[in-house]
């Protein structure tokens, strides 16, 4: 039986047409097409010339479809040049094979130009890079001389992990080789999504089938790719086979071809025709999109063209808008029940009765919400805390309703993130949104401890007036809730609540002043206590506390007052790089890109952020003045 196989394959072999034992003819190939207003240009370069010739000697004719197009032929401009070779190591090229391609893949090291960078990546059962694109040609034949066969055959593995290798180091021109004896048996990647790869990087792949007959997906390959297909039935053909592929990267020629209006907005294939070493060749590009010249003597209208993607703002902006309306119609009886408990004051809090459960009367959805966020405020034991952060923001609400409205507040700047186009945008958004509320209610924290300690002076003369017209100090607070709006009327209303319930004034009062953070108030309950133990006269000693509450008030002001210029200051440097940065991200997003798209610009941006983050703190520290 193995007789008769040998004899079969020495027969296969004897019966391949010489033309695939024989160097193939001189031809072209094409690369580096650039497509712009008026015209279209790309490598041309020569394959298999005779010794002596030269490209630029050649004439050449340009066409688009059927029209001739008018060309001009430069030199090309520098590029770096790198060809991958993919070689076929799978246990069917064991023995005499594995020995040609070592030395026919030798010889096309040797044969490249000294400027082309060569890469290795073999094909087992899986594709590696054996060695990535180097210009040192001993490097190169060392990997050469370390392949063995083993395995399965991932070729469109292979190929496909080749042509990512160019296709992300940005490469002017580019190529692959490969080689192989049989049909694919274990890749990922199939013969379409190797070629599509092949395509995003601009790489022509010339593919040798040895000592086989190549397959319609084989050949798909190679043609579709702008490469050529070889067949080698000995290692004299393999090496001529690559040989000729050396070829590729013979000097290049820029051509520059003008493409007429009538093909504007086209998209063509550019043939090219070169009469080289006594025969006529041609060679194709991909299909490009034309821009024709424009021959109107008006500038033409601007067009106002609709950003990609408008569709899935529209929606994104129809749910912001939906999501909205639940919430602001869900949570009306809420904010309604907050409006009355303003109107009816502080101390009639402690006398209404809490109204309807959590939940009533409203729709399913909010219904719902509360009540998961009320098991999660109860399982996470933080109702007590949040309650009183709430307290002394002067908000109303209950803590599973602000963990309602945090997780909608940070939904929609989700959503509004997404909107925006930007990959990280989903979670920036959601992060702000989240953190935007606990901003909201520390600054409105900050302005109510601001403005209660701007109504105490005026609070306390009047008791001191009420004290003097024979008023006790109960009636004198009385006097001072009816009369003082939020936050202090209301404040002082709940530490006179808490008389009612068997409490002291005092006592209320410290709370008063540690809820709110006025150290004034303290001092205030202290004068107090003493006179209650020693005796006195209350209003002379509430007069003069008044009057040094308003003189370090004064003084608290004027040093803010010329503290102000440095604040600025430190407001405009630490907003500077921050905003300058912002607007050159919406305008020229390029130029910052090397911020964030390389190791060194990301250890810089780091730095920078570091660097701002310390610079603002040390100017707070330097501008704050405590009195």
């Amino acid at each position: 039986m193995r007789a008769r196989l040998a004899i079969l394959a020495g027969l296969a072999l004897a019966l391949a047409p010489a033309a695939a034992q024989a160097a193939p003819a001189a031809d072209l190939a094409v690369s580096g097409v650039r497509s712009q207003a008026g015209s279209v240009s790309f490598l041309v370069s020569a394959r298999g010339l005779p010794a002596g010739a030269s490209l630029a000697d050649a004439r050449l004719t340009v066409r688009a479809g059927t029209v001739d197009l008018p060309t001009r032929i430069g030199t090309a401009e520098p590029a770096i040049r790198t060809v991958l070779v993919v070689v076929d190591t799978s246990g069917s090229m064991a023995g005499t094979r594995i020995a040609a391609a070592r030395s026919a893949a030798t010889a096309y090291g040797r044969t490249l130009p000294a400027d082309v960078r060569i890469g290795l990546v073999t094909v087992a059962d899986h594709a590696t890079t054996a060695l990535a694109p180097t210009t040192d040609r001993s490097a190169f034949a060392a990997a050469v001389g370390r392949l063995t066969a083993a395995g399965g055959t991932a070729l469109y593995d292979g190929v496909a992990q080749a042509a990512r290798l160019l296709g992300t180091a940005g490469l002017a021109q580019t190529r692959l080789l490969v080689l192989s004896d049989g049909a694919d048996t274990s890749s990922r990647t199939g013969a379409g999504g190797a070629l599509a790869e092949l395509l995003a990087a601009g790489a022509p792949a010339d593919v040798v089938g040895f000592q086989m007959q190549p397959g319609a997906q084989v050949k798909e390959l190679a043609e579709g790719s702008g490469g050529r297909l070889f067949s080698a039935g000995d290692a004299t053909a393999l090496a001529d086979a690559f040989r000729f592929a050396a070829g590729s990267f013979t000097a290049p020629v820029r051509i520059t071809a003008s493409v007429p209006a009538a093909l504007d907005g086209r998209t063509l294939a550019i043939s090219v025709q070169a009469n080289l070493a006594g025969r006529t060749v041609t060679a194709q590009t991909p299909p490009a999109h034309l821009t024709g010249e424009r021959i109107d003597a008006a500038p033409r209208p601007a067009i106002v063209r609709t950003p990609p993607g408008w569709q899935v703002r529209a929606v994104g902006l129809l749910v912001f808008s939906g999501l909205f309306l639940l919430l602001a119609v869900g949570l009306r009886p809420a904010l309604a029940r907050v409006h009355q408990r303003r109107r009816l004051g502080e101390i009639g809090r402690f006398t209404v009765a809490a109204s309807g459960t959590t939940g009533g009367g409203r729709g399913p959805v909010v219904r719902s919400a509360l009540q998961l966020s009320e098991r999660i405020i109860t399982k996470r034991g933080s109702g007590d805390r949040t309650a009183a952060e709430l307290d002394r923001a002067g908000l109303t609400l209950r803590p599973h309703e602000w963990l309602v409205l945090r997780a909608v507040a940070a939904a929609a700047g989700a959503l509004l993130g997404v909107l925006a186009g930007a990959g990280i945008g989903l979670l920036v958004g959601a992060a702000g949104g989240w953190l935007a509320t606990r901003f909201y209610r520390t600054q409105r924290t900050a302005r109510r401890a601001k403005k209660f300690g701007a109504q105490l002076p005026d609070a306390l003369q009047l008791v001191v007036g009420s004290l003097q017209s024979g008023f006790s100090l109960s009636q004198a607070m009385s006097t001072v809730v009816r009369d003082t709006p939020d936050p202090l009327g209301p404040e002082l209303g709940r530490a006179l609540a808490s008389t009612r319930l068997g409490g002291t004034l005092e006592d209320g009062l410290d709370a008063v002043a540690e809820r709110v953070g006025s150290q004034d108030l303290g001092w205030a309950v202290m004068t107090i206590r003493i006179q209650r133990e020693v005796g006195g006269n209350l209003a002379e000693v509430l007069e003069t506390a008044v009057v040094t509450m308003r003189e370090r008030e004064g003084l608290r002001r004027h040093v803010r007052a010329l503290s102000a210029e440095g604040r600025l200051s430190a407001y405009v440097l630490t907003a500077m790089p921050i905003g300058v940065a912002g607007w050159m991200f919406m305008i020229r997003r390029e130029y910052l890109a090397p911020l964030y798209t390389t190791g060194l610009g990301i250890v810089m941006l780091v730095a920078s952020v570091v660097m701002v983050c310390f610079g603002a703190w040390w100017m707070s520290k330097l501008v704050k003045v405590d009195v």
